[in-house]
């Protein structure tokens, strides 16, 4: 429309100019060409715009041209308006052309099913209009801002909050947008004619059945009005060391009862729960369900005393959970959950007279805000090693065949650790790293298989790009070497990358290249091919991990293949629809064995040349050997032995 009204200015500008210039006959032939040059829907609005202005082509006065001084705003049509907006402040335009993507995820959804995607209760102008000023205030676009406030005649204010709503309530919707891709036109169910028809939340990646007409309708259930234990709601096992029983599946309402109980707090319980409560609930609704149980109601059957005392083990239960959810997942909290926090505990905790607690979440709300993002680099007492750097290190030729094979290990240990550490337990559920619509879920165990199948396929390549076998042979030493250091260093992941590069079937089948390798290592490379045998579910690797002393760099793959396995013969529920909790608690005593190596960090020093080189392998295009590299995580393999 801006582009249209631009252009229709431009040519009546043109043509009244043209009046004063050219005898009438060279006017009407200019017109003409360029009326053909223009689409029916241009010169309609030309003409509109020649009527609204009474330009008189014959006049021998000094005709008006369109300028943005003698506009008055009040009298331009709605249909006009947005272009002499956009005319008047680029800045605008630019930015709405910046945030155009967003919107067609929007019509997507509406062309799909406007029923399952329109709000019914939409926000208004001026609250749309803060929530753009705040986000522009927090980029520093002050100029925008500012224009933003004298267009649209709504007041900036300040916020109280330092993070921008807007970008929280975008991060929400994000959050949940896997929902919106997985509907297809052939997942709807052509029975239902009804729009209105509430459609049930899809959990994605949990197996739900979308030919299956029972709905979740635990979740809307007061977790009051659940009714008590029973095969219906709750499953227990029986814990043979401790003889209590163990919750193994059940509804919502039942574990968050279990979360929150009066008796003793079961702490790994807890512990398990809060890692994997985002395969089956979002952080959001978990919140809003820990606020139902701590508004505990009086019931005919007990007396006030006895209530009183329920009542309060309960609620300090209760509150005791959500710092324990802030202190282990802050990154949970979004700012919507922050802010309703605070409110509860403004109009809640203030009132009840829980002064304690209240100064407890008060403190670590504000610990957590303000604290930039933790550093997870330990401090040592002493000096990391000197790095052992070639002569030419500052060399713009230099090749990773120059540095010493006990520095490369170093370096890409400190490449590896930086993406391990940084692994959540949320990246470990519904096998998010197989899925192409989760994988946004899961970006460092990404990483970590990325970093492991260029590695691989580095390892051949760089022997096979070698044309005399006298070089093939050394660099194959060299990759040997390597591997060496990084076992001793505990980097099993990346040992396991050079290992498996190593025995490529190009290398291990060229007897010619093991042949006039040095004693030393044609020794020693047997002991390092039982480390990587399968044999017996790897139990060489597992005897080696579970005796190593931090810190360490398990092979990510290993883990990866347990989860898979897990996740392939265990259903997300089980019978009438309960929660498999068993299945979460073994998917986080895995995470929780990763999670003891991510505490201790490497006492190394990051040489940024060598880290560079690591960090993007030159791959040759080795054709034979691309179509021979094994992958990990689940994802399909494709060897070639011929």
């Amino acid at each position: 429309m801006a582009d249209s009204e631009i252009n229709t200015s431009k040519t009546i500008k043109k043509n009244v100019n043209d009046s004063h210039e050219e005898n009438e006959l060279n006017s009407k032939s200019k017109e003409k060409k360029e009326t053909d040059l223009q689409s029916t829907e241009t010169k309609t609005e030309t003409e509109k715009s020649e009527k609204r202005f009474s330009f008189n082509e014959n006049s021998q006065s000094e005709t008006p041209s369109i300028s943005t001084d003698l506009i008055d705003e009040n009298e331009l049509k709605s249909s006009e308006w947005f272009g002499y907006a956009m005319r008047e402040h680029p800045d605008i335009l630019e930015l709405r052309e910046r945030t155009r993507p967003l919107s067609s995820i929007e019509s997507f959804g509406r062309l799909l099913s406007s029923s399952k995607t329109e709000s019914k209760d939409p926000l208004s102008r001026n609250n749309i209009l803060k929530l753009v000023e705040h986000y522009l205030f927090n980029l520093g676009f002050k100029k925008t801002l500012h224009s933003l406030e004298e267009e649209s005649e709504c007041k900036f204010e300040k916020p109280i909050l330092k993070d921008s709503q807007l970008h929280s309530l975008i991060s929400v919707a994000l959050s949940n947008i896997d929902t919106l891709w997985d509907l297809s036109l052939a997942e709807i169910h052509e029975e239902v004619d009804d729009p209105e028809v509430p459609f049930r939340e899809q959990y994605i990646g949990l197996g739900v059945d979308d030919d299956d007409d029972d709905e979740f309708t635990y979740e809307d259930v007061s977790i009051w009005e659940e009714p008590p234990n029973s095969e219906n709601n709750t499953l227990f096992i029986k814990d043979e060391t401790k003889h209590i029983p163990i919750i193994r599946a059940g509804t919502l309402n039942k574990l968050v009862e279990e979360l929150t109980t009066e008796s003793t707090p079961n702490t790994p319980f807890i512990n398990s729960f809060l890692f994997t409560y985002s395969s089956f609930i979002s952080p959001y609704k978990l919140f809003l369900k820990l606020i139902q149980r701590f508004h505990v109601p009086k019931t005919p059957d007990l007396l006030l005393e006895d209530y009183g005392k329920k009542k309060q083990k309960i609620q300090l239960q209760t509150i005791n959970i959500i710092k324990t959810w802030l202190e282990l997942k802050f990154e949970d909290f979004n700012e919507l959950m922050i802010y309703e926090l605070t409110q509860f505990i403004d109009n809640v905790l203030a009132n009840l007279g829980y002064k304690t607690q209240e100064k407890e979440l008060r403190n670590l709300i504000s610990k957590k805000q303000n604290q930039k993002e933790e550093s997870k680099i330990e401090h040592f007492n002493e000096n990391p090693p000197e790095p052992k750097v070639p002569k030419t290190i500052f060399s713009p030729k230099l090749s990773i065949f120059d540095i010493d094979e006990e520095e490369i290990a170093r370096q890409l240990t400190i490449i590896d650790f930086e993406i391990f550490q940084k692994i959540q337990s949320s990246e470990l559920l519904n096998k998010a790293w197989t899925n192409p619509k989760l994988k946004h879920r899961t970006p460092n165990v990404i990483q970590l298989i990325y970093r492991y199948n260029d590695l691989s396929k580095w390892v051949p390549n760089s022997i096979l790009q070698s044309k005399k076998l006298k070089g093939r042979t050394k660099i194959l030493g060299k990759f040997i070497k390597i591997a060496e250091n990084l076992k001793s260093l505990n980097n099993y992941h990346s040992f396991m990358a050079i290992m498996a590069g190593i025995q490529h079937p190009k290398i291990t089948n060229t007897k010619a290249l093991w042949e006039d390798l040095p004693k030393k290592l044609t020794e020693s490379y047997p002991e390092l091919l039982k480390i990587i045998s399968n044999e017996s579910d790897f139990q060489n690797y597992r005897m080696i991990i579970s005796n190593v002393q931090p810190p360490c760099i398990p092979y990510i793959g290993f883990y990866l293949d347990q989860i898979t396995s897990i996740e392939d013969l265990e259903h997300d529920f089980v019978e009438n629809h309960l929660i498999n909790f068993d299945k979460r608690n073994q998917i986080y005593l895995i995470f929780r064995e990763l999670q003891k190596f991510q505490k201790k960090s490497y006492n190394l020093q990051p040489v940024l040349q060598i880290a560079q080189i690591l960090k993007k392998l030159q791959q040759v295009s080795v054709q034979e050997v691309d179509d021979s590299i094994v992958t990990i995580g689940g994802q399909q393999e494709n060897t070639n032995t011929n």
